[in-house]
């Protein structure tokens, strides 16, 4: 299959691919991990809940917690998660990571020490994040390779949707990161009624474009041997 979009930059490669039917099929990939993206950050007055864990054996999962404490709906990040951030990199020891955070970190108040740590990191597969209500899938170059930006829609917005993921090793020591979209079970009475309420709200997420565009809902997504 032919990328329908690749670019190159440092030790690794990005590619991208609208077609995600032969994933399983695929002698040159075996997976790693599946997962689904969170909503968003939870908020409150306690202290921040940023952890980290693994999904698989090479794959760590990193959680920022962005949810700003004071008020307004826009995402703050400290000082202090900056350094714990550049910790847990230091502690992945090379394992593939993928990072989620409420926000999306290139939107997120004081989110550039953030993204300059993950920027340098050749083994940060994605950041993740939601808040934003719209799916959108963008490569992030760097000289470290390179890696993917990724949100996901609201459940209560049109079209109602979750995200999810699964991570796929290839044969060149590279990843393959395959994302889609879910429907709600048609056959669940509320659940129907409420993509037909969301899909009639005219200010909704059918309005604003929250679904986005193919390639920001169902896609694989490359990365190079590092």
């Amino acid at each position: 299959m032919e990328p329908s979009l690749s670019a190159s930059r440092g030790s690794g490669s990005l590619y991208f691919a609208m077609n995600a039917s032969w994933l399983a099929s695929s002698s040159s990939l075996t997976p790693m991990t599946t997962m689904f993206a969170p909503s968003r950050a939870l908020g409150g007055t306690g202290p921040l809940m940023d952890s980290a864990f693994d999904l698989a054996p090479d794959v760590r999962a990193i959680l920022l917690d962005t949810a700003r404490r004071t008020r307004g709906a826009g995402g703050v990040l400290r000082p202090e998660q900056a350094t714990w951030l550049r910790d847990q990199l230091a502690a992945a020891s090379g394992r593939w990571v993928i990072v989620f955070s409420g926000t999306p970190l290139t939107e997120t108040a004081r989110g550039r020490p953030v993204l300059d740590l993950l920027d340098a990191d050749p083994h940060v597969v994605a950041a993740i994040a939601g808040d934003i209500h719209r799916n959108s899938i963008a490569p992030r170059r760097t000289a470290a390779g390179g890696y993917w930006l990724i949100t996901t829609s609201s459940l209560a917005d049109y079209p109602e949707q979750a995200r999810a993921f699964s991570l796929w090793r290839s044969a060149d020591g590279g990843v393959a990161l395959q994302t889609w979209m879910l429907n709600a079970d048609p056959g669940w009475r509320l659940a129907a009624v409420s993509r037909q309420l969301s899909f009639l709200d005219y200010q909704g997420g059918r309005a604003t474009g929250a679904a986005g565009t193919p390639g920001d809902r169902n896609a694989v997504l490359f990365l190079g041997p590092r």
